[in-house]
């Protein structure tokens, strides 16, 4: 808890990541966060779905992986703009 944003490229190239869990508190998410981590199958959000559609997502954020799912607290969503 605590981190508000994820920087620019934080994940990028990351080619095992396949779970990210993030706080609640997560506000901004940084160009290129996600880039190429094609096993990205998950991300656990502690916010709900309509928290998640507020959070700030840079460009590219998720450019080049694969559909992931994002698990709030009340329900999921398909993400990846990027298809």
């Amino acid at each position: 808890d605590g981190i508000n944003e994820l920087g620019i490229s934080a994940f990028s190239n990351c080619l095992k990541l396949k779970v990210v869990t993030l706080p609640k508190s997560v506000k901004k998410i940084g160009p290129n966060c996600f880039f190429n981590t094609p096993r990205l199958v998950r991300i656990n959000y502690a916010g709900s779905k309509e928290e998640w559609r507020h959070i700030v997502r840079g460009s590219n954020w998720l450019a080049k992986s694969r559909t992931t799912t994002v698990i709030c607290s009340d329900g999921a969503i398909s993400v990846n703009p990027y298809k």
